[in-house]
């Protein structure tokens, strides 16, 4: 499916007519000023996205993951961890589910959806709305509607070990579904899922089949993996929203060669902030030790939910959106910029 982005346009008008001939001197000049600044006028016409540019990426996604889109026909949500789903369902047509990966531009306007299958789907973020070209120059525009969450279909590989767990194909995405007896180990399945407000929840099995082909398998697991070193290191990740009342980041330098585990330091800094502390990687485990010092620093500044955030033993992994790490106080997205 291709999209392309939809940009309405504009109208500029002209002067009035004077009724002296001082006015229509001064009309005259108005005239050839319109006609000169026209040009200027139509191309800012043509990029109703580029009012958001004065917001950050990191803004207008907080803001996608906090609504429910419809237009068209199409429902979409889109997950804190890059995740996104969609309904289409067009009048007098069969419903159909699409799943896969989000990427918003810095600047906060360029949207782009993709799966592991490498469909991608370009949008653009307007003020209040997200505009698109859908299938044969159909112009759709899907807007924030009143509602606390949508359902959706996700569909991939059941594994039964512990919990049972769907690994979706469209997205390499992992979601805990219900038990049921009747469904086997290693086979396809789909399920439902609600979404609403960044938030996913368990996944309700509703059918299932045969084995799944190989190369979802394999592009399942090369999501899950990665090199810390290559992925993660000497680039600043932004902190979530509310940790601290400016804009932080944090860094994570390369590991030190004299150690004998992958190790290294990593820093946390923004206006009036500075925490520093060492790390240890052990496959996915990621291990961080904040300096005490420092810690005690955070306690008098009063963000020792801060110093919580980045402390302790964590599995990390690179999703759409940026770093995310998942220990024992929850998950921290770290956001690329």
């Amino acid at each position: 499916m291709s999209i392309i982005c939809l940009n309405p346009i504009s109208r500029v008008g002209s002067a009035p007519c004077a009724i002296d001939q001082a006015c229509q001197a001064v009309g005259k000049l108005a005239r050839i000023f319109l006609r000169r600044l026209a040009p200027l006028l139509v191309l800012l016409a043509l990029a109703p996205g580029q009012c958001a540019l004065a917001r950050s990426g990191q803004e207008v996604g907080d803001w996608l993951c906090s609504k429910i889109f419809e237009g068209g026909g199409i429902t979409l949500a889109f997950g804190e961890d890059g995740f996104f789903a969609m309904k289409i369902a067009p009048q007098g047509k069969s419903v159909q589910h699409v799943t896969g990966l989000w990427r918003l531009a810095p600047d906060g306007v360029d949207l782009t959806l993709y799966t592991l299958q490498d469909s991608r789907m370009r949008m653009s973020v307007g003020k209040g709305a997200l505009y698109a070209l859908f299938g044969q120059g159909s112009h759709v525009t899907l807007v924030p509607v009143q509602k606390e969450k949508a359902s959706f279909r996700i569909t991939g590989m059941l594994r039964k070990g512990g919990l049972p767990v769907l690994t979706d194909a469209g997205s390499g995405r992992e979601f805990e579904v219900n038990e049921d007896a009747n469904a086997a180990d290693g086979k396809f399945a789909t399920a439902e899922i609600d979404m609403g407000k960044g938030g996913i929840s368990k996944g309700r099995i509703i059918r299932h089949s045969g084995v799944v082909p190989r190369v979802l398998e394999m592009e399942g697991q090369n999501y899950s993996g990665g090199d810390f070193a290559a992925d993660a290191t000497e680039r600043f990740w932004l902190l979530p929203q509310g940790l601290w009342q400016d804009k932080a980041a944090m860094r994570f330098s390369g590991s030190m060669p004299e150690s004998p585990d992958a190790a290294g330091s990593y820093e946390v800094s923004g206006p009036g902030l500075r925490l520093e502390g060492k790390y240890r990687l052990q496959g996915n485990r990621l291990t961080l030790i904040p300096d005490p010092a420092g810690l005690r620093n955070l306690k008098i500044l009063g963000a020792e939910s801060l110093g919580r955030a980045v402390s302790g033993e964590f599995a990390w992994k690179l999703n759409s959106r940026g770093l995310e790490l998942a220990g024992e106080h929850g998950r921290l997205l770290l956001l690329a910029p």
